[in-house]
């Protein structure tokens, strides 16, 4: 199984260190850890990172404008957000400024940050191993090969343009 680095932007040492035990627990290496928007910025800037996990509240900007910010940067990387306030206000804040999902620090906190890993690991080594049996045209976007139900029309779309299919 290939790992990815995990990006951990959590102020709180405590939340952070239960996060890492819980994804060290399944095997997985633990995630790099910044404790500021800013660090994360520029970790993501000069690194390779997988999957990002931040905090809503941060010391030098909130989790909405860091995610804003990393999509600029890195726009195909998965951010989780976690936040201690479970406000409907603030997720829908996150999920339009680009979060894949959205969780709220309580007891579950540690094991749900430590799934999202672990299932994006498997993701992840599922395509590697896919796309070593099958041969990828030349000139096929990145962006085609996520397994998504809009990306497999685009495919159906695209077989049909080339082989000249013509409705009757």
């Amino acid at each position: 199984m290939a790992f990815t680095t995990t990006l951990l932007v959590e102020q709180d040492e405590q939340i952070a260190w239960g996060i890492s035990r819980a994804i060290a627990a399944r095997g997985l290496p633990a995630p790099q850890h910044v404790t500021t928007a800013q660090a994360a910025l520029d970790w993501v800037t000069y690194n390779e990172c997988g999957i990002c996990i931040t905090a809503y509240r941060l010391p030098d900007m909130n989790g909405v404008d860091l995610t804003i910010r990393l999509r600029q940067r890195k726009p195909e990387l998965p951010i989780y957000m976690i936040s201690s306030a479970a406000s409907e206000q603030v997720a829908v804040e996150a999920f339009r400024a680009g979060v894949n999902d959205y969780f709220v620090k309580d007891n579950q906190i540690y094991d749900a940050a430590a799934r999202v890993v672990q299932r994006f690991t498997e993701n992840q080594s599922k395509l590697v191993s896919i796309s070593a049996t099958q041969s990828i045209p030349d000139g096929m976007p990145s962006e085609l090969l996520n397994p998504t139900y809009q990306n497999r029309l685009r495919v159906i779309g695209r077989q049909i343009d080339l082989n000249r299919y013509r409705m009757v």
